[in-house]
């Protein structure tokens, strides 16, 4: 870029006057003309290198003001830029901040959703739990009452069975030899109020199934060999049909050996001999008529007079005894009667069903 000095044409200046020379230069008029115009020339280049140096002063200033400018405006932009970033980076962090709050509310609101089903399941799992027991208790329930019944029902076989003893029993009422399916019936000492009951079922071909039936509804598998050694170690009655039949324990036989009876006193032979179970026969068995005792006197001699059959149940007095003795003719040399009674004895055996 060139620079052309101003051309404003600038105010004569009369320069200044010089004393005047000696009286021999003053005298030249040429000599003046050449001074003027040397001291034009001077002033003109004096006003030329002025205005040189103040148009130079004016460039450098505005310069000096649009680099001041451009600095500012430079200054200005990197101050809006870095505003701008802080006011990005603000809204960033802010935009982060709610990102942040909402996921955290949304976890939270997840985690309260999460601990609601929880709650829901955990309420719903008491509840099926609460059924499931209630309904578990209704069915044991359920069962302990047709166990109680099944008992029951097992006990009533022997309601209005006719007594016998079991080596009377036919085949048939054995469960060992029964053709069909056969329920039984059994009662035998023991147990919490003196009576244990078994429900048999018998099939064909000897295959047995024994079960114990508790009173408080439970009802217990028992082997075969297990139930074989409790009958036979003691008595026991058995239930088929219209029958009861007894089995007493150890010999088949039985008799008692006793004193005959003084005053008022009775014996019950039935008594002695079914012990546990006398109270349940009469009770359940009132057909009694298959069962007796026959009633025999042993004199001292060893002789012995029959003087009556007893039914199950019945007693014999000393009376009775008398009389029975009465209607049989006397021994020849035999004493009184109450003396040869006070001598004597009784002897009961069991009679009905012995084969």
């Amino acid at each position: 870029m060139s620079y052309e000095p101003s051309q404003t044409p600038r105010p004569y200046k009369k320069p200044p006057q010089k004393p005047q020379q000696a009286s021999g230069e003053a005298s030249d008029p040429a000599a003046v003309v050449a001074a003027r115009s040397a001291a034009v020339a001077r002033n003109r280049q004096q006003a030329a290198r002025a205005a040189f140096v103040t148009d130079v002063l004016r460039i450098i200033s505005v310069v000096v003001l649009i680099a001041g400018v451009c600095w500012y405006a430079h200054m200005r932009h990197q101050q809006n830029m870095e505003e701008e970033r802080l006011r990005a980076e603000q809204a960033r962090e802010e935009q982060a901040a709610r990102e942040k709050a909402r996921a955290a509310d949304a976890a939270r609101r997840e985690k309260e959703r999460e601990a609601m089903r929880a709650a829901a399941e955990e309420r719903r799992r008491k509840e099926d739990e609460r059924k499931e027991e209630a309904r578990r208790r209704a069915e044991e329930k359920r069962k302990l009452d047709a166990n109680v019944k099944r008992r029951q029902d097992a006990l009533d076989r022997f309601r209005n069975t006719t007594l016998d003893l079991i080596s009377a029993a036919p085949a048939a009422d054995l469960p060992a030899k029964v053709t069909s399916e056969t329920w039984f019936s059994c009662v035998a000492p023991g147990g919490r109020t003196g009576l244990t009951v078994y429900e048999v079922q018998a099939l064909p071909d000897k295959e047995i199934h024994v079960f114990r039936l508790g009173e408080d509804g439970q009802v217990t598998d028992v082997p075969m060999d297990e139930f074989n050694q409790r009958v036979a170690k003691g008595p026991f009655l058995l239930s088929k049909g219209t029958r009861c039949y007894y089995s007493p324990a150890g010999s088949r036989k039985w008799e008692m050996v006793v004193p005959v009876p003084v005053g008022g006193e009775t014996i019950d032979p039935s008594r002695d001999d079914f012990r546990d179970l006398h109270a349940f026969v009469r009770q359940h068995c009132p057909g009694t008529s298959a069962m007796a005792y026959e009633v025999c006197f042993r004199d001292v001699g060893g002789a012995e007079t029959r003087v009556q059959m007893l039914p199950f149940g019945g007693a014999v007095s000393r009376a009775e005894v008398a009389k029975g003795l009465q209607q049989v003719a006397s021994r020849p040399g035999s004493g009184s009667l109450q003396a040869r009674m006070n001598e004597g004895r009784l002897v009961i055996r069991r009679k009905g069903g012995v084969r």
